[in-house]
């Protein structure tokens, strides 16, 4: 059955904080945001799904999941409620067109995360969608080293219709 769940904490879960340790790490060697330079280098390669005005949608590189798929705002905020309305309309309609794309395999269950900056940090507000296609063996669950069987590029010609 379809649920959401959100979930408020008192710490900031260990990912995104390394998220944000490592963007802040980025920052300082480069003087940009990896998030933003991420969208610049995607929109022009074979993972980008979508992009508009607003908002960009690729399938990482590095995609942990089959059909894994990242949404972010191409201004650089720390979190939702920074977004304005065509941006907030733009990211809804950008989710809307890759859930429609991903059910056509079947409505298959999937995960959202919604990385928001932790108080103090300058982390680049996204989605990460990860869609449970595959389960994780006794090699991912064992070395923390994942196998993902679908090329990106090939999830993202999917999304793309």
């Amino acid at each position: 059955h379809s649920h959401t769940q959100v979930t408020g904490m008192t710490v900031v879960p260990t990912l995104v904080q390394r998220e944000a340790d490592r963007s802040r790490e980025y920052q300082d060697d480069h003087g940009s945001c990896p998030f933003c330079d991420t969208i610049k280098k995607e929109m022009k390669s074979e993972r980008k799904i979508f992009e508009d005005d607003h908002t960009a949608a690729f399938a990482p590189f590095a995609s942990r999941f089959p059909f894994e798929v990242w949404i972010m705002p191409k201004r650089h905020v720390t979190s939702l409620t920074l977004l304005d309305a065509d941006e907030k309309y733009s990211f809804a309609s950008t989710l809307k067109k890759i859930l429609t794309r991903l059910n056509s395999l079947g409505n298959p269950a999937y995960n959202f995360y919604l990385h928001i900056a932790p108080e103090g940090e300058d982390l680049h507000f996204h989605l990460e969608l990860a869609p449970r296609l595959s389960k994780w063996a006794g090699f991912e669950l064992g070395s923390d080293i994942i196998i993902n069987i679908m090329p990106p590029k090939i999830a993202a010609e999917h999304y793309r219709g």
